[in-house]
């Protein structure tokens, strides 16, 4: 979804913190004193453990943006047309995002966090985990295939029998 959203060409103005040269920084600032971008939003996302523990805390990160940049609507000075194209910019991938996560739900960005590149200390203890479980399923396999054992010589037995009746049935 991340990657989607911050390909979108609207998106550009938002995926990194307005710079502290640019004309607006000042005002940008006094409106949002604690703005995000979308490279917060992936640097949360990848820091292991990841920063977010539901979809709902990456989803509200995500709406920070577009709600930092609708309280610009304020702004009265010289850079009205910047804030505004922002604002239009904003308004866009918002719908965009709207549009991508219409159909996504918790399965969805358990997902996301589930396929994060593992650390190697992951890694050895994902490794021990298998071991532990391959292990205890070797046990139950012995057990499954005692069990289907005593089936297949019950079936065996059953139709040898069948098959001798209709032996001799057909004599």
């Amino acid at each position: 979804l991340l990657h989607q959203i911050t390909s979108f060409e609207d998106c550009k103005s938002f995926r990194k913190l307005i710079s502290t040269h640019n004309k607006l920084y000042s005002e940008y600032i006094k409106i949002n004193p604690r703005p995000i971008s979308f490279k917060t939003i992936h640097n949360r996302l990848h820091e292991r453990p990841c920063h977010y523990k539901s979809y709902d805390e990456f989803n509200q990160d995500v709406k920070k943006i577009f709600g930092q940049e609708m309280r610009l609507k304020t702004y009265k000075g010289d850079n009205e047309q910047v804030v505004k194209s922002r604002m239009q910019k904003a308004k866009r991938v918002q719908n965009y995002w709207k549009t991508l996560t219409a159909p996504y739900t918790q399965y969805g960005f358990d997902t996301i966090i589930d396929n994060q590149p593992k650390s190697s200390s992951d890694e050895r203890e994902e490794g021990n985990q298998r071991n532990r479980n391959k292990n205890e399923d070797d046990d139950e396999d012995d057990d499954d295939m005692k069990q289907n054992d005593d089936i297949n010589i019950g079936f065996l037995d059953h139709t040898s029998i069948t098959n001798k009746n209709k032996t001799q049935n057909q004599s």
